[in-house]
């Protein structure tokens, strides 16, 4: 790929392709203009035909069919709303102006496809224009700022058919396009294998979990000798430490404070004063963070929206924080209009507890199991920030 300047050529280029990109409005690049979806009855749901949803604008590089809701209605109605290979998808509205108007493709050759009344579909004239371009070119911050202006904000932003038409994009001849969406394929192929990877990491560590945790599998002082039976705890004979972070305001949250501020579901911001020192495992107090796991390290400023902990001589953090975790604590939530922790409750809540040493063989191998889960994690990462620059570049 060559270096390109000019006002309508990309950064990035394949050496074998010469001349200028051509402007075209996504009104050019349809086949007959753009239309609404079915209106999706919730007494109709769970049977007929799949269904193309808002979710399924974010579940990756293009509609995943298999994680379609199914819509029922009749054939009439289903001819005249059918989502056909290639077809471009756009979100309708959003709680936030930014959230506007993202969109995705679909790459199946199923017939039993619709979409709902909430997106808006654009179907490209294939013959000039290919599809995994157009969607590619369409997630480029130029065409997303394109895309956001023309947001109409009330209680909600929305954007329309007409808004959408206008919206520009820079083609090149199609021989160009295909060999640009044949390299961001490969990408994408990487990202998929990656987070497939991740998954199966994860599922197997929680397989392992259960097993650990129900004794199915144990662990060894030696060669031969199991260690001591498990006893049965309550954790506040477990804990050295446990207790409610502190209030924190607004304005002692900063973007470049000495201290991490943590609430019960990681970082929140920073802060010039810390609360805690040392290696604590957090649980999240409050509505969706309740019950959540998070770790701890150094000097950090822990807010009220979370419980410190650390484990006293006799226990090991890592393993109590690796056996509350699989246990789920939100089960100990008391049920409110603000759902929270029964702090009381889980003080007597009771564990079955191994000896010291087999916590720590068992902390061990589930820490290594968790570098593999954050290592693929920062691989995927990694590799989308690499395609995020790419579609800055390789796209006007």
């Amino acid at each position: 790929m060559g270096n390109r300047l000019k006002k309508n050529l990309p950064v990035l280029r394949f050496p074998e392709f010469v001349g200028d990109w051509q402007k075209k409005n996504l009104k050019e690049i349809s086949v007959s203009g753009f239309s609404n979806g079915v209106f999706n009855d919730p007494s109709k749901v769970g049977r007929g035909y799949r269904l193309i949803n808002v979710k399924d604008m974010y579940s990756g590089e293009s509609v995943d069919i298999d994680t379609l809701t199914r819509l029922e209605m009749d054939k009439k109605e289903f001819l005249n709303n059918q989502a056909k290979y290639g077809d471009i998808f756009f979100t309708r509205s959003s709680l936030v102006k930014e959230g506007i108007a993202h969109s995705n493709v679909l790459l199946s050759q199923a017939e039993d496809i619709t979409y709902d009344g909430h997106l808006i579909k654009l179907s490209p004239r294939q013959n000039i224009y290919l599809p995994q371009f157009i969607a590619a070119a369409l997630k480029n911050s130029t065409s997303r700022r394109q895309l956001v202006a023309r947001g109409k904000t009330g209680t909600m932003t929305t954007i329309g058919q007409e808004d959408i038409a206008t919206v520009k994009l820079n083609i090149p001849p199609i021989a160009e396009q295909e060999k640009i969406a044949s390299f961001l394929g490969a990408v994408d192929t990487r990202i998929t294998q990656l987070r497939r990877k991740h998954e199966l990491l994860q599922a197997y560590k929680r397989g392992v979990m259960q097993k650990i945790f129900s004794q199915q599998i144990r662990f060894k002082c030696d060669r031969e000798k199991l260690f001591p039976d498990w006893e049965k705890k309550r954790l506040e004979s477990i804990f050295s430490e446990f207790k409610s972070g502190y209030n924190i305001t607004s304005d002692e949250l900063t973007e470049s404070g000495s201290y991490p501020v943590f609430g019960g579901n990681g970082i929140r911001g920073y802060s010039e004063k810390f609360t805690h020192e040392g290696f604590y495992f957090l649980i999240g107090r409050q509505s969706a963070l309740c019950g959540n796991i998070h770790r701890s390290y150094g000097k950090a400023y822990i807010s009220e929206h979370a419980i410190a902990c650390k484990a006293n001589d006799t226990s090991d953090t890592e393993w109590l924080a690796q056996r509350l975790d699989y246990y789920n604590l939100n089960k100990l939530s008391e049920s409110s209009a603000q759902p929270g922790l029964a702090v009381n409750k889980l003080l007597r809540f009771k564990l079955l507890t191994p000896c010291k040493k087999e916590q720590e063989k068992i902390a061990d191998f589930l820490t290594a199991i968790d570098k593999k889960i954050e290592a693929a994690a920062k691989q995927i990462e990694l590799i989308k920030q690499f395609k995020k620059g790419l579609l800055q570049k390789m796209f006007v």
